[in-house]
């Protein structure tokens, strides 16, 4: 029986694999389209042909990503945004299987595999964590470069604090937000400083992490100080909700997080107590020392396995703390920190079946839930509908990614290679693989409202555009090309707030007037709107 046991437990982790495999690769021909994943893409093409951040476009996350992407835009380049998407996918699952083996190492003996492969299953069979590490945004890298760093840090190898550091570091360069983790590992590191295996590795971790923080940070802070801070404060410019709207966004932002990752919550915390009350019931002999006694001699005894597991959950609270407290806490902001709670629920899983002797028939229960989960996500449904109504259901035509694909084709016939495409949809100048007119890299983030600060001026050194830059960039008939979404001239930054009607109306006047329509294509890109396609009228070129 116990043979039947082990080869059924193999073939669950075979098929786990398989099916984190198939799951990216769903998601990156079906998943649907962001608007992010142009500006992201387009920035790396940018840097890979010698501009740079900042300076030369505007860029409002940590410099890392365009120079990473950068760097094999020769790879996925061609492919448009499916490329794009192909190799973002592959950091993903690398990022996945760090998060493995760290589960692994932490896991007490006999329990190792199976540690491995349930922190596996709830990262990588999580429709939401696999979409957002699939798309090209930041999350995949950033949590690539986590993962990473947590398996440095628990591997006990020379020099693991440096390179944990140093990833932890690079993480934070994708991402800002992410320093919080580097903070994090370092006072935990320090809580347990007085044991012998961690006595200087607070020093060590900090004097590497410094280091890499300078490589990524000071070069950018030299080349271009204003426009970095501005693109860094880019979202500071928002307006802060009031406190009971702010409670209610926090509420929303935790009710996603359990909803899209109820399985690795759900473990978590059912192994957590059961690791609590067995520790409990071990200790009860202890009752009559104090508590800070007892802390003080926990810290000194307990496993180097432990103290990493308390050093992970610190960081994991830290990053929740971040980004759950932010001004708009979206909850795809937490993809790079959702790994260590895989880890930890899968860890503490080990621990607490730690002398169960049918602890492989509850890890294959784990597997099928997990399993069933992935199939019943809602998001599995974004995968074919276009949108839902109480009655019926409305599917896509052909895939998004597709669809882009074939537009991008048109384009590229209609426009001379180096000439400039006027467009808020980033993703089209990556696919038709022709330049924005300076100022429009940032898509629908690109628009700023005039005011005391953000004047036509400030606005060109910053690499924007004002209503009247947008208009003269418009009127001059500089873009032979007019892709117009749904998504053009709608928000007006850095609030995000709609633009005012009678605004919209003056640049479609100068459409009418400057150019003519060729093309719609209906059900268009995120939120399926249309997508207008316009030339320059003869007598303008």
């Amino acid at each position: 029986m116990g043979k039947n046991y082990s080869i059924l437990f193999r073939l669950s982790g075979i098929v786990v694999i398989l099916g984190i495999l198939v799951l990216y690769a769903i998601n990156a021909f079906l998943g649907p389209l962001n608007q992010d994943e142009g500006w992201y893409l387009l920035a790396a093409i940018n840097t890979a042909n010698g501009m740079v951040p900042y300076k030369d476009f505007a860029y409002t996350q940590a410099p890392v990503l365009p120079y990473f992407y950068g760097a094999f835009a020769d790879v996925w380049s061609d492919g448009g945004v499916l490329g794009g998407r192909v190799f973002t996918a592959v950091l993903g699952v690398l990022g996945v299987f760090f998060a493995s083996m760290t589960a692994y190492c932490l896991a007490p003996q006999g329990r190792k595999a199976a540690a491995a492969i349930i922190a596996l299953a709830l990262l990588g069979l999580s429709p939401v964590y696999s979409y957002f590490t699939t798309i090209p945004k930041t999350y995949a890298l950033a949590s690539l470069f986590v993962c990473a760093g947590a398996f440095s840090l628990v591997c006990q190898k020379r020099l693991s604090f440096e390179f944990a550091a140093a990833f932890f570091a690079l993480a934070a360069g994708v991402r800002l937000s992410l320093g919080v983790i580097l903070a994090a590992v370092g006072v935990g590191l320090l809580i347990f400083c007085k044991r012998k295996e961690l006595r200087f590795a607070w020093l060590r971790f900090g004097i590497a992490g410094a280091i890499m923080l300078a490589i990524i940070f000071v070069p950018a802070l030299l080349g271009a100080y204003e426009n970095f801070v501005f693109c860094q404060t880019y979202h500071v410019g928002r307006e802060t909700p009031a406190i009971l709207y702010r409670l209610v966004l926090m509420g929303g932002f935790l009710s996603r997080i359990l909803q899209a990752y109820f399985p690795s919550v759900a473990l978590f915390i059912a192994s957590a107590l059961v690791v609590w009350f067995t520790a409990r019931r071990q200790h009860q002999a202890n009752k009559e020392m104090g508590v800070v006694k007892r802390v003080a001699e926990w810290v000194k005894t307990t496993s180097i396995e432990h103290v990493f597991v308390i050093i992970l959950a610190i960081s994991f609270a830290a990053t929740m703390l971040v980004h759950g407290t932010a001004p708009f806490p979206y909850d795809d902001y937490q993809t790079p920190g959702m790994p260590f709670l895989a880890v930890l629920a899968a860890v503490l899983f080990a621990m607490a079946t730690r002398n169960v002797a049918w602890y492989r028939s509850l890890t294959i229960v784990v597997f099928a839930c997990v399993g069933l989960f992935a199939i019943g996500s809602p998001m599995c449904m974004n995968w074919v509908l276009e949108r839902q109504d109480r009655f019926w259901f409305i599917m896509q035509d052909e895939p998004q990614v597709l669809k882009l694909k074939r537009i991008g084709a048109e384009l590229r016939e209609r426009l001379p290679e180096n000439a400039l495409l006027f467009t808020q949809d980033a993703y089209l100048a990556v696919e038709a693989q022709r330049k924005v007119a300076l100022g429009l890299e940032l898509g629908p983030f690109s628009m700023f409202d005039y005011n005391s600060w953000m004047t036509d001026d400030v606005a060109r050194e910053r690499n924007v555009h004002t209503f009247t830059t947008l208009l003269e960039l418009l009127e001059s008939g500089k873009c032979p090309i007019a892709a117009i979404s749904g998504y053009s001239f709608a928000i007006t930054c850095p609030s995000t707030e709609a633009t005012p009607p009678e605004l919209v109306d003056q640049f479609y006047d100068v459409l009418e007037r400057k150019y003519e329509l060729v093309k719609e294509e209906p059900s268009f890109g995120q939120c399926f709107t249309t997508l207008k396609i316009y030339k320059l009228k003869n007598e303008e070129k």
